[in-house]
């Protein structure tokens, strides 16, 4: 045990996120597994998508039932966009203009960490009426309205944004 306490600890290298590639990715109507570099990620209809260890400038999702790990958004405008999905976000980043633009859907956010130039979640409210639902689990809101971490439920309307 001694020997091994006696060798310096390896830094673990980080992967910086890359956010040059002009890549898009379209799932539609089917599951996908999607990881890597983008510029845009496109999910309608579909029952299952997951996003693991990926860059994109923007994610659209309609429709939907998607997870989102571990994955970097950065965009000079919405970073992400739900429009009737179910989306979950765990160890994510996402820094836009609007970080998180959603309507008639339900987003949990876990150890997330969102930054908004003018919102970093909105409801865009493309009907009459229409709500989200936004849970948040330990995780780190930057925008004009919030700078904290926030654990609780919302419910989002076109009247209040954070």
């Amino acid at each position: 045990i001694l020997d091994w306490l006696s060798v310096p600890v390896k830094k673990k290298e980080s992967n910086k996120p890359s956010f040059t590639s002009n890549k898009k990715y379209i799932c539609d109507g089917e599951d996908c597994l999607i990881s890597g570099s983008y510029d845009r990620i496109e999910i309608r209809n579909s029952n299952y998508a997951r996003i693991v260890n990926a860059t994109a400038k923007h994610i659209s999702i309609e429709r939907s039932i998607v997870s989102i790990e571990s994955s970097y958004v950065k965009s000079m405008d919405v970073g992400v966009r739900a429009i009737d999905s179910v989306v979950n976000l765990s160890g994510c980043s996402i820094d836009s203009d609007v970080a998180i633009l959603t309507s008639q859907s339900s987003i949990d956010l876990a150890g997330v960490k969102l930054t908004g130039e003018s919102a970093a979640i909105k409801e865009a409210a493309l009907n009459a009426g229409d709500k989200s639902t936004i849970i948040f689990s330990v995780s780190k809101i930057k925008s004009p309205f919030n700078d904290d971490y926030m654990h609780e439920i919302k419910l989002l309307t076109n009247k209040n944004s954070y």
